[in-house]
C-alpha cells in the first residue's frame, strides 16, 4: 500500500492500492502537529485493504485547517523588487532579483554553516543563464555541468534557484510558512515565473525525459493552477 505525494507515479507502476494525497513534499500526512487530521488520512488509506480486484487507487483530498490558514497567510517579503525592466533578457531580470536576495541567502548560509545550493555544480547566476536560454525550445542548447545530461541539468538548476530563494527569504526576520514561502516564490517572483514558463514551454517536448522533467518535477501540482 502507497501514500502517494505525486499520484502520477503511482498510476504508472500501479501497486496494488494506492491513497494519492495533496500534500507538500515530505508531508504524507498532512501537516504536523495535527494528530487527529493524521489518523484520517492513515485511516483512509488503512480502509483500502477492505478492497479487493484490480489496482486501487483513491484521491484523498481533505484539507486540514491549519493548512487553510497558511494557505491564506499573507506574506510581505523585506525586499522590493524592481519592475521588470524590459530592456533585460529574462535571465538578466532575474539575475537583477537575485542579487536583491544574496544579502539575506548570504545571511542565512552564515547561520546554518550549510546550503542545499549546489545540485548542479555551478554558480547559481550560470544556473539561471541556463534556464533563461532553454525558453527557446528551438535553439540548441548543452548542459553547463559536464557531469549532468541536459534534462539533469535542467531540474537541478531550476532546484538549485528554488534553494536560493527559500534559503534567502526564511533567513529574514519573523517566521514564515512552508506554504507562503512556497506561495510567494511560485506567485510573486520573476524566478518562480521563469520556471513555470519553462515548464509550459516543454510540456509537449519531443525530447522525453525533459518532457518528464517539465510535467512531473518542476512545479508543485498544487502551484500549476497559476497558469491554467
Amino acid at each position: 500500500m502507497v501514500i502517494a505525494l505525486v499520484p502520477q507515479h503511482a498510476e504508472k507502476i500501479k501497486p496494488p492500492r494506492t491513497l494519492a494525497v495533496p500534500y507538500e513534499l515530505g508531508r504524507p500526512l498532512g501537516v504536523p502537529n495535527d494528530p487527529a487530521f493524521q489518523h484520517r488520512v492513515l485511516t483512509a488509506a488503512l480502509e483500502l485493504f477492505s478492497h479487493s480486484g484490480e489496482p486501487i487507487f483513491s484521491q484523498h483530498e481533505e484539507v486540514s485547517n491549519q493548512a487553510r490558514i497558511e494557505d491564506e497567510e499573507n506574506f510581505s517579503c523585506p525586499v522590493t523588487f524592481t519592475a521588470k525592466d524590459p530592456t533585460l533578457t529574462r535571465a538578466e531580470q532575474v539575475e537583477a532579483e537575485l542579487e536583491l536576495l544574496r544579502p539575506w541567502y548570504d545571511r542565512g548560509f552564515t547561520m546554518r554553516k550549510s546550503t542545499s545550493v549546489g545540485l548542479a555544480d555551478i554558480d547559481i547566476n550560470s544556473a539561471v543563464k541556463f534556464l533563461g536560454s532553454l525558453l527557446t525550445p528551438s535553439t540548441t542548447v548543452s548542459s553547463p555541468a559536464k557531469h549532468l545530461n541536459l534534462a539533469e541539468a535542467f531540474k537541478c538548476c531550476a532546484e538549485d534557484l528554488k534553494a536560493f530563494y527559500n534559503e534567502a527569504v526564511t533567513s529574514q526576520p519573523g517566521n514564515i510558512s512552508s506554504v507562503a514561502a512556497e506561495n510567494w516564490y511560485w506567485g510573486q517572483t520573476l524566478a518562480g515565473q521563469l520556471i513555470r514558463d519553462l515548464r509550459l514551454a516543454y510540456l509537449e517536448s519531443e525530447d522525453a525525459k525533459l518532457k518528464v522533467v517539465a510535467n512531473f518535477i518542476l512545479v508543485p501540482r498544487k502551484q500549476t493552477y497559476r497558469d491554467e
